[in-house]
């Protein structure tokens, strides 16, 4: 697959730009690779998208929250912020593989996982943060191109 490509133009997979590794699936009719390469793509999209939304929405934590909570909401949401960082940075320095949409998981689990915490802390499904939980898990598998089988385990 995308080794083919390594040796046959010389190139060293660490100096692909973004847009090669579609060019290069594309050009060696390889659809499941173009299918990675996609996908792997719009992970760098959705971590980068994530890690200024997640702190963004600390402005409305100000607004709506007591003030005894904001600073363990800040703790919380400077985690999900830092994890989605390393996670963008890991994306954009990795090339595609099929192990890609492991990422994807991970950025459900941590930031879902967050907003799981504030919820239990604001009264549980009474809480409108319940709602957040969902807006993740919707995110998460509307820009992720992948198959159905992964949109059922990141909704688990």
């Amino acid at each position: 697959m995308m080794k083919r490509v390594e040796q046959r133009e010389g190139k060293s997979l660490k100096y692909f730009k973004k847009d090669e590794w579609t060019d290069a699936a594309i050009k060696n009719a390889d659809f499941k690779a173009y299918q990675i390469a996609i996908m792997h793509d719009w992970l760098r999209t959705l971590t980068l998208l994530a890690s200024f939304l997640i702190p963004l929405f600390f402005v409305l934590d100000i607004f709506t929250l007591p003030a005894n909570l904001l600073p363990k909401f800040a703790i919380y949401r400077l985690t999900s912020t830092v994890l989605t960082i390393m996670q963008f940075i890991l994306v954009l320095n990795t090339k595609p593989s099929k192990w890609s949409y492991l990422h994807g998981y991970l950025l459900s689990l941590h930031a879902g996982g967050i907003i799981s915490l504030m919820t239990m802390d604001l009264g549980g499904f009474s809480s409108s943060y319940y709602a957040g939980l969902n807006l993740v898990l919707i995110a998460v598998n509307l820009l992720m191109p992948w198959r159905e089988k992964h949109t059922l385990y990141t909704s688990f």
